[in-house]
């Protein structure tokens, strides 16, 4: 789980080894899932 100023809760992200290097790598993400308004631009808030 990944916090985000932008977000208003932590967001889920999958990261998968490369076993031959040792790098990591962003598999899945979920970072962008939910998008709102800025408060702002609003009109409900």
């Amino acid at each position: 789980m990944m916090r985000s100023s932008g977000a208003g809760s932590p967001r889920e992200i999958k990261l998968r080894e490369k076993p031959s290097s040792g790098q990591w790598f962003l598999w899945e993400n979920y970072l962008l899932s939910d998008i709102r308004e800025p408060k702002p631009a609003d009109l409900w808030g």
